[in-house]
């Protein structure tokens, strides 16, 4: 998730619509169920396995930044086991680069959760790419999403994490290696909630590898804590999977293997929003008739081998060179929902102006190129604009398919580069496409369907 919260004013502005890249491979049908949009994909907006996706200003920040760029949705929290202690939270953010649901702890205090520990209470950290992090207890609740009802969909006991809950320390007695911006609360982080159900079932899962955080000897610094009964103290620790964070999805009873978000296409400059009935999330990749792998899309496996740059994601070719171009660079190039633009190299990498904001700011809009390639050899190319953000910004929309900014706003040290060198396609890129999401160690319903973990679109 990467995330540059924008000042935004009163205005308007719609331009010529951009145009989507190539492909050629099919696997399995489309659904039955479909609205055909402008930008060429379709849309399911009906089933049991679907929710509604909306793009809006979301709940109030707590500054005079506004959300934009941000896909919501509907998710039902109950206590494990009951069909009426249950909390309906509405704007909750869906989040393609990370696992598990996580939910500002004033929302759920009326179902009175446990942790998924009673004796040593679980805390969990996780620090995102824009220097912010969350922070909360980890407690076991029945989630429900998709359908009429938004219940259709049920994962039940799933480990989620309450953020900042007074069950576990705050403040200074946060572990000093859990640090950044804390966003904990509706206010900081602008949703609801963040639902995170990315391409692993628990959240330290590592593509070929044991779960790390299984073992104390294994298990990265600043990710899982025990805390004291008296909250006052919290140590690294190792947690079985049963305690980890886990995306719901992969708990679903049939529709487990992935997702499909689904969105319209949006012209350059941007428009108002996505509004209900519009974008879809459709759960299951090939388990029903209505989230087949649709004609022309192309299967992005991620990369397995940790020895090669790409590592657990894929290389996007642009301008010639691969990024990420070695394995000193921090990440592969990934698709990412719960980044709010494309986020790609730096300034002196790619040339384009950057504006006093950390956004790029092309004197005019510029039309790019690029290819990704993953593992395996699959291609797809991909055309995508990036117009100058202040101009964006001084409109009234809050949906734009040609928003960017660098991964690192530092245009004086080169030493960063490497590190900058892959690219985030965030809800940008989202826009006019049917994304999909596999997960890593869920059975595919039939030969047909690739076994994850994979993008596709």
């Amino acid at each position: 998730m990467q995330k540059i919260l924008l000042v935004l004013v009163i205005s308007s502005l719609l331009l010529a619509a951009s145009c989507g890249g190539g492909g050629s491979t099919t696997i399995g049908g489309t659904g039955s169920t479909t609205t055909s949009v402008a930008g060429g994909n379709t849309i399911v907006t009906s089933g049991n396995n679907v929710a509604p996706v909306i793009v809006d200003a979301g709940p109030a920040l707590s500054s005079s930044s506004s959300n934009a760029n941000t896909a919501f949705t509907t998710v039902v929290v109950c206590a494990p086991g009951s069909t009426t202690n249950c909390v309906t939270l509405d704007h909750v953010m869906i989040d393609t680069g990370s696992t598990g649901l996580r939910v500002p702890a004033s929302l759920l205090s009326t179902l009175g959760l446990h942790n998924v520990n009673t004796s040593a209470p679980v805390a969990e950290c996780i620090q995102f790419l824009d220097n912010s992090f969350f922070w909360g207890a980890v407690q076991v609740a029945d989630v429900k999403i998709g359908g009429p009802s938004n219940t259709s969909e049920v994962a039940s006991s799933v480990p989620i994490e309450s953020m900042g809950d007074p069950s576990v320390p705050s403040g200074t007695l946060i572990p000093s290696s859990c640090s950044g911006k804390e966003e904990d609360t509706v206010q900081t982080l602008g949703a609801n909630g963040l639902l995170g159900i990315g391409n692993y079932q628990y959240d330290c899962d590592t593509l070929g590898y044991v779960n790390p955080c299984t073992s104390l000897s294994t298990a990265p610094a600043g990710v899982y804590y025990t805390c004291s009964s008296s909250t006052t103290n919290c140590s690294l620790a190792a947690v079985p999977l049963t305690q980890q964070m886990r995306n719901p999805v992969s708990l679903f009873a049939t529709d487990n293997n992935g997702v499909i978000l689904e969105l319209p296409a949006v012209p350059v400059g941007g428009q108002s929003g996505i509004s209900a009935g519009q974008g879809s999330l459709v759960f299951g990749i090939g388990t029903q008739s209505n989230n087949g792998i649709g004609s022309g899309a192309v299967v992005l496996t991620l990369d397995a081998n940790p020895a090669d740059p790409a590592y657990t994601g894929f290389t996007t070719v642009f301008n010639g060179v691969g990024y990420p171009y070695s394995t000193t660079s921090s990440n592969p190039s990934f698709l990412d929902s719960g980044s709010n633009g494309f986020f790609f190299l730096d300034q002196p990498s790619s040339g384009i102006p950057l504006c006093a904001n950390g956004w790029y700011c092309p004197s005019s809009t510029e039309t790019l190129t690029a290819v990704n390639e993953a593992t395996g050899g699959n291609t797809r190319g991909v055309q995508f604009n990036i117009s100058n953000a202040n101009t964006l910004f001084s409109t009234s929309n809050l949906a734009f398919s040609d928003l960017a900014g660098p991964n690192n706003s530092d245009v004086t040290n080169t030493t960063t580069e490497a590190q900058d060198a892959y690219f985030d396609w965030g809800l940008s890129f989202f826009y006019g496409r049917n994304v999909y999401t596999a997960i890593w160690g869920v059975s595919p319903p039939n030969s047909s369907v690739p076994a994850g973990p994979f993008w596709a679109y």
